[in-house]
């Protein structure tokens, strides 16, 4: 009988936590970190609505040959916190070399599930990273929080 009732307990205020979060309106602003994708191999990024269906986004991502900045722009497709995701934009590098580029191109394509208030971030998708000799196809994944910007 007692698990049961945890159990129920547990569900219960899941459920509430849920319809209270649901109230809250989606995060304008989200700090997340990234595996793979635009990122290359690890980036940290934060990302600011400009309005509900516009992102930009600008971070720091690091990989065994290089270093950049990523610097987004993103269009998001759907209502509510379930979206689809399409962006492009450059990779900064700034790995000193005589062969690196100074920057890279950026396309993406993936699903996003944004936060609302503080909640989580998830991104799965893909990247198309390229200059003028490569383009290299890089899956990724980020998880996330939303932040709390002014009140």
């Amino acid at each position: 009988m007692r698990p049961l009732l945890l159990v129920l307990v547990v569900t219960l205020a899941g459920s509430v936590e849920s319809r209270a979060q649901a109230t809250q309106p989606l995060a304008r602003a989200t700090l997340f970190g990234q595996v793979a994708g635009d990122g290359l191999a690890l980036s940290l990024n934060a990302d600011y609505m400009v309005t509900p269906q516009i992102n930009a986004r600008v971070g720091y991502s690091t990989a065994i040959f290089a270093q950049g900045i990523p610097l987004v722009v993103s269009y998001h497709m759907g209502e509510g916190r379930r979206r689809l995701e399409v962006g492009g934009g450059t990779l900064i590098n700034l790995t000193d070399g005589e062969d690196d580029p100074t920057a890279f191109g950026l396309v993406h394509a993936g699903y996003r599930v944004h936060p609302r208030g503080r909640g989580w971030l998830f991104r799965v998708g893909f990247a198309l990273v390229f200059d003028p000799e490569d383009i290299v196809l890089l899956p990724g994944v980020s998880v996330g929080r939303g932040l709390r910007l002014g009140r």
